[in-house]
């Protein structure tokens, strides 16, 4: 069984604290989506709107006027 990649903090950011842009649904399909593990904590805030984040293989719906935290692993 292959294992699960995990993303490393190094390897993506050059700083402490990196803004991520809004993915609309139309890119949704261009972007590397496969099942992987963060080794940091993703804050989403959320101002309007609403989207999907998938986290531990479900998909879960996010809503604007809410700040989401999901932990590394």
């Amino acid at each position: 069984m292959d294992s699960i990649p995990i993303h490393k903090t190094a390897e993506l950011f050059r700083g402490e604290v990196a803004q991520m842009r809004y993915i609309s649904e139309e890119e949704k399909s261009s972007v590397n989506a496969q099942a992987h593990r963060d080794d940091y904590y993703i804050f989403l805030l959320v101002e309007k709107g609403k989207g999907t984040v998938l986290i531990d293989f479900e998909e879960r719906e996010i809503a604007g006027n809410n700040i989401y935290c999901i932990l590394p692993g």
